[in-house]
């Protein structure tokens, strides 16, 4: 059992790890759905692919930003480690969810495409039961049979395994039983960006924006509670309330 005010860290830190998530995706999770899902029932087989690469355009640079920030702070604060500035231990566990927020772009994205596929019971099961399930027995095998103290780099290090073998189980379903394909997920060299002046982009606009404020709104209160003297136990109990 965790102290309260380590269990309100946790609550803010997953809180900015789902933030950070889902902003890298830039609301092309939620347009899958839609455009995605409908193609693949109609078997345009053309737009399907179409839409494949027009999505990863969007989202690459935003991935490949949050990608940078989280390696750049790993160094830093690893840096700062060797050098004897600050135990790394002494960051928020928060700060440490921002190496592993990329894993968690790709696995909610490719449980959107399975989503869209008539797999909704794969689409579950290969995101957040794996997700839960590998984190469930890797923090048994650490913590209660290797013994390690639930230190911040542990958290970290469990969370980002749990995500790689979700990454992994969903590529498997996507090859063998979708007729999605990883080949069609980025854009080809010198391909005519004709889909940009469609109704997939002024839809993801929206989508972003929505995004923006729910995002804002759910990482809001817990920032006050985090940041407000002396309620850091109440951040545990708010966090306990809603679980």
């Amino acid at each position: 059992q965790l102290p309260t005010e380590t269990y309100g860290n946790l609550v803010f830190a997953f809180r900015v790890l789902g933030t950070v998530a889902a902003l890298s995706l830039l609301g092309t999770g939620t347009s899958s759905t839609r455009f995605l899902a409908r193609y693949l029932t109609c078997q345009e087989d053309e737009n399907v692919e179409s839409f494949l690469r027009w999505n990863t355009r969007l989202i690459r640079w935003p991935l490949i930003a949050s990608f940078a920030i989280g390696v750049s702070t790993c160094l830093a604060m690893f840096c700062s480690d060797i050098l004897g500035f600050r135990n790394i231990e002494s960051y928020h566990l928060a700060v440490f969810m921002l190496w592993i927020a990329p894993l968690f772009s790709v696995v909610s994205l490719l449980a959107a495409y399975l989503l869209c596929t008539d797999h909704p019971v794969v689409s579950t099961v290969s995101s957040q039961f794996t997700l839960l399930t590998v984190q469930l027995a890797l923090f048994v095998l650490v913590l209660f049979v290797l013994q390690f103290p639930s230190t911040e780099l542990v958290i970290t290090s469990v969370l980002a395994a749990s995500a790689a073998v979700a990454i992994l189980v969903q590529l498997v379903f996507l090859h063998r039983a979708t007729p999605l394909r990883m080949t069609r997920l980025w854009p080809k060299r010198g391909e005519r960006r004709i889909e940009t002046s469609s109704t997939w982009l002024s839809v993801s606009l929206w989508l972003i924006v929505g995004q923006l404020i729910v995002q804002a709104g759910k990482l809001l209160d817990v920032s006050f509670l985090e940041i407000a003297p002396g309620e850091e136990k109440q951040l545990g109990y708010y966090g306990a309330a809603l679980s």
